[in-house]
């Protein structure tokens, strides 16, 4: 089965419903732990690049500078990620 072109919605759509289903989940961490907004950026990026990098890692052979890389990128966006919620907030 091969996935839409654009998106389940269509690209509007889709990123309109995942950046609300991202912001939501990001706000009721924020508000569920207590935790600083860039902090709780961190441990969910955290988390993410446990989940998915290192099991693309150790079980599909991804190659480990690519995993590196990934959960780098993953840390910078999700910092600035915060950084922005934290001044919008």
């Amino acid at each position: 089965m091969e996935a839409p072109v654009g998106g389940v919605l269509g690209e509007p759509g889709t990123v309109i419903v995942f950046t609300l289903i991202v912001a939501l989940t990001y706000d009721w961490i924020v508000q569920s732990t207590g935790l600083p907004v860039g902090q709780a950026a961190i441990v969910m990026a955290v988390s993410g690049a446990v989940f998915y990098n290192v099991f693309q890692y150790m079980f599909e052979q991804q190659m480990l500078g690519a995993a590196i890389g990934e959960s780098l990128l993953l840390l910078v966006f999700a910092y600035a990620a915060g950084t922005v919620y934290g001044k919008l907030s």
